[in-house]
């Protein structure tokens, strides 16, 4: 881990919204649509938590909550939030749960045959990564004044058939998660970013130095150094 500057560490409880959120959209029936015409939806909520230092001394986000936005306008390639349903929730936070800090956002990225063929194109053309409208986003919801310091994508590819194979990072990205779920891949990615202070602007943080740790698919600190 000499490289690594920055941990991002989902708790139980934030994998199970994002990915059962990320599940909903992509798997059931929505009001516009049919069994026979479904559609795979975005899904959208916020991230909650705290920033804290490791013994390392590496910056370390760690997402104690998700929530999932339930007013936010979803398509199948995109999906925009309410601002007063942000205010909502930072102020209810700030009443019942005033020890986490608003951390960022996730969103998923559904995709199915009738868009990508196979799981082998969504890894090759990296689909699990942030689009440029993805990057757009962050910047306009840091120009906003939010303390936004993590974007995490939820990436869904349904098979034909079930395959298995064991959770883990993907090749070369410790930033990036990837497990199965019945026929479904799933992969996981984190952005961080951060002030830089001497020019007073966000800056992503280099990929390279970021490890995103989920203990409920077996992913921990212990893994990355193994």
């Amino acid at each position: 881990m000499t490289n690594i500057r920055q941990i991002i560490s989902l708790s139980n409880s934030a994998f199970f919204t994002i990915v059962t959120s990320a599940l909903e959209a992509y798997s059931i029936c929505h009001q516009d649509d049919s069994k026979d015409d479904h559609v795979p939806l975005e899904t959208y909520g916020n991230l909650w938590g705290y920033q804290a230092i490791t013994k390392r001394k590496e910056s370390l986000l760690h997402v104690v909550l998700a929530d999932s936005d339930t007013s936010a306008k979803c398509k199948s390639g995109e999906a925009s939030p309410a601002d007063d349903a942000f205010e909502l929730k930072i102020d209810f936070a700030d009443s019942f749960f005033p020890e986490l800090e608003y951390l960022g956002d996730f969103h998923s990225h559904p995709y199915d045959v009738n868009e990508v063929k196979t799981e082998l194109e969504v890894q090759r053309e990296k689909l699990f990564e942030r689009s440029s409208g993805d990057a757009k986003f962050a910047k306009y919801q840091q120009g906003l004044g939010k303390n936004y310091r993590l974007q995490i994508i939820a990436t869904i590819f349904e098979r034909l058939d079930q395959v298995n194979r064991a959770s883990g990072h993907i090749k070369g990205d410790l930033s990036c998660i990837r497990f199965q779920y019945d026929k479904r891949t799933i992969w996981i990615k984190a952005y961080a970013y951060r002030v830089d202070e001497n020019e007073n602007i966000w800056r992503k943080v280099n990929k390279d130095t970021i490890a995103l740790i989920c203990p409920c698919a077996g992913v921990t600190v212990e893994t990355i150094n193994g």
